[in-house]
Parts: C-alpha cells; sequence; structure tokens
C-alpha cells in the first residue's frame, strides 16, 4: 500500500513537472535570447520579446521555441 502511494506520488509530480517546463520553456528561451542579443556596439537583432517570438517561429517553426528541452525534461525525471 505504502509503495503504490509512492508511485502515485512519483508520477504525478512527474506529470507535473513535464506540464510546466513544456508550458515555460518556450518563454524562457524568448528571454534567454533577448538577453544574450548582440551588445551595445551593434544593432540588436530583436527589438524585444514578441519581435523574437515571431522571428523565431518565422524562422525555425514551433520547435525552435523548445530547443534546450532535453536538459531541463532529464532534470525534472530525475528529481
Amino acid at each position: 500500500e505504502a509503495m503504490s502511494m509512492r508511485a502515485k506520488n512519483i508520477v504525478a509530480g512527474s506529470c507535473g513537472g513535464l506540464t510546466m517546463i513544456s508550458i515555460f520553456h518556450p518563454l524562457d528561451t524568448i528571454k534567454t535570447r533577448v538577453q544574450t542579443q548582440a551588445s551595445v556596439f551593434a544593432s540588436a537583432m530583436y527589438s524585444g520579446p514578441v519581435d523574437c517570438f515571431r522571428k523565431t517561429v518565422e524562422a525555425e517553426g514551433v520547435r525552435g521555441l523548445y530547443k534546450g528541452l532535453t536538459s531541463p525534461l532529464a532534470g525534472i525525471v530525475f528529481y
């Protein structure tokens, strides 16, 4: 009985973590791209987060928003 409850908790926590990452990872990708764009001496690639979102989807498709997703997913599984 205790093992069954433990297994349910693991599955529930994993599902919650996967849902959170799948929703918030694209926002983190956009934030990172805007923060790491060209320096003061060069022209900026994006004028803001909405522009970054639009250009990323145009150039790479929706999959571009999920680049680097493997690492956070692995962190959820092993956490």
